[in-house]
């Protein structure tokens, strides 16, 4: 037996009170707690996130409903957009030609 040759005196045998788990205290409310009777408690069946994404979406329209007829309220045309406006397409940059090889000093 492993248990048998363990100290029986010193720190090893002072009590120390464990903490019991007592039940808790029991809590009696003095008001009513019923809810109303025209309450309807409903849960939102679609995630955080999918809300979130039409909820960010929605705003985003309205702003740019907003922008857009920004300039109707201003009595002012919108301005006509040209080519000139728009950006060039990239394009790549030309290539210089190889460096010379490098002269060595032998003849």
């Amino acid at each position: 037996m492993a248990l048998a040759n363990l100290p029986n005196q010193g720190n090893f045998t002072r009590g120390r009170k464990l903490s019991g788990h007592s039940a808790p205290s029991l809590y009696i409310c003095t008001h009513n707690t019923n809810p109303p009777a025209d309450q309807v408690i409903s849960t939102d069946a679609a995630p955080i996130l999918i809300r979130s994404l039409v909820d960010k979406r929605k705003r985003e329209e309205k702003k740019q409903h907003e922008t857009s007829h920004k300039g109707a309220d201003t009595k002012k045309r919108p301005a006509e957009r040209s080519a000139a406006d728009e950006p060039a397409a990239k394009r790549s940059a030309p290539q210089s030609p190889p460096p010379p090889p490098a002269k060595t000093g032998r003849k």
